[in-house]
């Protein structure tokens, strides 16, 4: 909800977005507490967006942590902001805290419809076993008897249910770190030809972006694409490329790439 009513989502399609956060909800959810670093990084990388548009949905979400029940912690390149430069970002957004109670009360609702299917299914399955005859356990030959299978704890289940869910809701000094400056030069990618051909590819810094013109390489399967992007991200990497976007001829994104702290993420759509 955060970054769908702000910026990031008139530069990255809200799909996108949900591709992100959940290839990267290992990282934000870590020893009990949201962690909103690592999708910082990955957003702040992505053409178009700087970090001007990518602080407020964040600082948006870490205002709202007791409502979420969650501890959040922010980047520190937000956190050490002055208050009022915090709140003055936040208030872009215009999200109030009626507009989370009715997320987070949604969200709870669709857990406990989850938990009282599960419920049933589990109460279906054990009625079943117990109307049905029970066989003698086979006996092993060699003196040992099978052992009993491992059930699934309920509990455990809708744990993991629910923060899958949350997973899915979500989207220097100050003066230097709020600018952009469009000084991307153009890069050759004659070595990537075996594996995509792009054109108008460009490079700022540690960030790669083409535009992919291959009709081998839309007619491929998904997997095959998946592996494809992987080996060029692998040559990109070597050149010292942290983040790579290729989009298609309308620019929506097709690949999204990112290594940060050398935790590799790759998106192929």
């Amino acid at each position: 909800m955060c970054l769908e009513r702000s910026k990031v989502c008139e530069v990255v399609d809200a799909q996108t977005i949900r591709s992100v956060l959940s290839t990267a909800g290992g990282e934000m959810w870590r020893e009990g507490e949201f962690r909103l670093e690592y999708v910082w990084k990955i957003l702040c990388q992505q053409p178009g967006l700087t970090a001007k548009e990518v602080a407020p949905p964040l600082l948006v979400f870490k205002a709202y942590e007791a409502e979420l029940g969650v501890h959040v912690r922010v980047p520190q390149a937000l956190s050490s902001l002055p208050r009022g430069e915090q709140v003055r970002l936040r208030d872009e957004l215009g999200v109030t805290k009626a507009d989370f109670a009715k997320v987070i009360a949604d969200l709870q609702a669709l857990a406990d419809v989850e938990a009282a299917k599960a419920s049933s299914a589990k109460a279906a399955s054990q009625a079943a076993e117990t109307a049905a005859p029970q066989a003698p356990a086979p006996i092993d030959r060699g003196g040992s008897y099978g052992k009993p299978k491992k059930v699934v704890d309920l509990k455990q289940r809708r744990r993991i249910a629910l923060a899958l869910i949350a997973v899915a809701l979500a989207a220097l000094p100050t003066g230097l770190y709020f600018t952009f400056r469009d000084t991307a030069k153009t890069t050759d990618t004659a070595d990537l030809t075996a594996l995509v051909h792009l054109v108008d590819a460009r490079r700022e810094g540690v960030t790669l972006v083409g535009r992919i013109d291959d009709p081998v390489w839309e007619n491929l399967p998904r997997p095959d694409q998946q592996k494809r992007a992987e080996q060029v991200f692998e040559i990109e990497v070597a050149k010292g490329v942290q983040s790579m976007t290729l989009t298609d001829a309308i620019g929506r994104s097709r690949v999204i790439a990112t290594d940060v702290e050398g935790k590799r993420m790759i998106i192929v759509r």
